[in-house]
């Protein structure tokens, strides 16, 4: 189902660019919602690649660790060409007013940070899969990791300043504030699945083995260097998953206020709930693993929880907009936030005239 829906999405992207260029052209160089957005589809052939390996298939059918492994890096290199083309569209406009930031810009970041964990994951789920095989993919899988984590650091800062300078974004946008947990908790990941791969498996002290030189060679193939990239990799998942949190309590403040104050309408920015919190599940989940926690498991059930929740409520309003046609024939976001705006204001106005 999940190839099935990645290449109809592709093929609509593809026939629109070719049907209409210009106007895509112009949406790309215009809306950053849209150009934020390209960086989704490697995401998705990644994890399905990743699916695959975890879910579907551990068996030995022929060329098994082989075919992922090439899936991973069309996946990267599809997701690097992006990251690349989405700051240069940035810096070449130059229309990022700190009002019109939006969260969907860290997308590129977290297809970087999605690189590197299923670099990890596939690694050490690869039935048969040689450490020649899989130790250079470890390495690139680092290399990514630190894009991505300096290339969200950067958009911290930036984000963290349209949030002082310009205060909550709208609300029928506010959703998109979980977003913002997609870097750190996809990172937080990445580092312990590439370091247990590493250790655990013995990716580092079996790579590059001969008859002459013993399986230790090297300055860093070695298991002592392994044990110390995995305890590193857990000791920055703790300190990516603090930070992580910071934004998760601002995200949930800020969807909250919406509440509050009756301003709350269905659009599909609200499924950005639901993939940001499964990267920050899966990191707890690793680490539960790791320090046989069973706080961190508990905290992985109530996560999965609100997630099962968060999908199923999301699927009912989304079916129910499909079938009134709010959602495809409705108001523009611009149309719903002027009324918005309208509606306060009549009310501000009301309010004086009875004082």
């Amino acid at each position: 189902m999940e190839i099935v829906l990645l290449f109809s999405f592709l093929a609509i992207l593809l026939a629109k660019w070719m049907l209409y260029p210009h106007v895509a052209v112009r949406r790309a160089l215009s809306d950053p919602d849209e150009l934020g957005t390209y960086a989704i589809l490697p995401i998705a052939l990644m994890t399905i690649g990743a699916l695959t390996i975890t879910q579907v298939s551990e068996g030995p059918w022929g060329g098994h660790a082989f075919t992922l492994a090439v899936i991973w890096r069309i996946g990267v290199v599809w997701v690097c060409v992006t990251c690349v083309v989405v700051l240069t569209v940035l810096f070449y406009t130059g229309n990022q007013a700190d009002k019109d930031m939006t969260p969907v810009l860290f997308m590129a970041a977290v297809g970087m940070a999605t690189a590197a964990s299923e670099a990890g994951l596939i690694t050490i789920y690869g039935f048969d899969m040689s450490s020649r095989l899989a130790v250079p993919q470890i390495i690139v899988g680092y290399f990514v990791s630190g894009v991505a984590m300096f290339m969200a650091t950067l958009l911290y800062t930036v984000y963290f300043h349209r949030l002082l300078a310009a205060g909550w974004p709208a609300p029928a946008k506010r959703a998109g504030l979980f977003i913002l947990i997609g870097p750190c908790g996809q990172l937080a990941t990445a580092f312990q699945l590439l370091g247990e791969s590493a250790n655990t498996y013995m990716r580092f002290s079996q790579h590059k083995p001969s008859a002459i030189q013993p399986p230790e060679y090297g300055t860093f193939w070695t298991q002592q260097t392994a044990q110390g990239v995995d305890g590193a990799g857990i000791f920055m998942a703790l300190l990516l998953l603090g930070f992580d949190y910071l934004w998760f309590c601002i995200a949930i403040i800020g969807v909250v206020d919406v509440f509050v104050k009756r301003q709350a309408t269905y659009t599909l920015t609200w499924w950005a709930i639901v993939f940001p919190t499964v990267t920050l599940t899966t990191a707890w989940l690793e680490l539960a693993s790791s320090m046989d926690s069973p706080t961190f498991r508990a905290l992985v059930c109530a996560l999965t929880i609100f997630l099962v929740i968060a999908f199923f409520v999301n699927l009912a309003f989304t079916l129910r907009g499909v079938a009134n046609g709010s959602l495809i024939f409705g108001k523009s976001q611009l149309e719903i936030e002027e009324g918005m705006t309208k509606k306060a204001q009549d009310e501000m106005r009301s309010s004086k005239a009875e004082v």
